[in-house]
């Protein structure tokens, strides 16, 4: 479970970045990507539990 919640973050991450890089938003993507990053991992806890 716990490599398949990294995996899971490594996309995510790899993605918002490339996101950030093609859109000049960056403010805005940087406070989704922070927004939803908790979320995930209460998540996956919840899933690990």
């Amino acid at each position: 479970m716990f490599s398949c919640s990294m995996v899971v973050f490594v996309l995510l991450s790899s993605l918002s970045l490339s996101f950030v890089f093609v859109t000049p938003k960056r403010i805005t993507l940087t406070t989704i990507v922070v927004a939803e990053i908790p979320t995930d991992w209460l998540w996956w806890k919840l899933v690990d539990q």
